[in-house]
């Protein structure tokens, strides 16, 4: 499965049998993801305005904020289309602003970002001790992987085609009502258990107070993995 949101792309590696689902590796990237698609356009028509209008973004947090909001629904526009505007009234200084971005043009600008993207991918496979034979199905989900090349990249590496069986924006919603029902004594639901991984260890410790001195220390490191 392969998760890609604006706040990061997470891809878990996971088997199926009846009633039980096995997390066998997951990996993600911090500083990845779709909001970083919007930032690329942004950056460029800043830079664009900058030496036309001598207007600053940066600037205005007010002005960046808004061109974010249309750089996102110009990123949408892109995925169907070969070309997109964008057109901001009254941006800076009381100043129209407007665009127009060629996909060729935006595709060759997001190629660090679709290189990060498939260390993501490489990592979570290569955690999961599989062969790429072994695979069944890749399903996507998240609002981000609607961008076509995030799909096609996702498409070539694992040599197959991506499943979108799931509501790309809902699909987590939808997973923790399950989990919450199944965990309520109000609902009953079949029984599905989920054994995840965790990506960080947690270590406690605690040092006991004045009045227990006699105590001694104790720590708990908990497992990866």
């Amino acid at each position: 499965t392969l998760s890609l949101h604006d706040a990061l792309p997470i891809c878990s590696v996971v088997s199926f049998v009846k009633g039980k689902l096995t997390v066998l590796s997951t990996a993600c990237d911090r500083h990845l993801g779709g909001r970083d698609f919007d930032e690329i356009l942004a950056e460029y028509f800043n830079a664009e305005w900058k030496e036309k209008h001598k207007i600053d973004a940066h600037t205005n947090k007010k002005a960046w904020f808004r061109l974010m909001v249309a750089c996102e629904k110009t990123k949408k526009i892109l995925s169907a289309n070969p070309k997109a505007p964008i057109s901001i009234e009254c941006f800076m200084n009381d100043i129209d602003v407007k665009g127009m971005m060629e996909r060729d043009a935006y595709l060759e600008m997001c190629a660090p970002l679709m290189a990060k993207l498939e260390k993501v991918l490489l990592e979570a496979f290569e955690g999961s001790g599989l062969k790429k034979e072994e695979l069944t199905a890749v399903e996507i989900c998240g609002g981000s992987v609607r961008i076509p090349v995030v799909q096609e990249t996702i498409s070539k590496h694992f040599g197959l085609e991506c499943k979108k069986t799931q509501n790309f924006d809902e699909c987590i919603a939808k997973g923790c009502a399950l989990q919450s029902a199944m965990l309520s004594p109000a609902f009953k639901v079949r029984d599905f258990s989920v054994n995840d991984i965790t990506m960080y260890p947690i270590a406690l410790s605690w040092t006991p107070s004045a009045s227990s001195a006699a105590a001694e220390p104790m720590e708990v490191e908990g497992e990866e993995g």
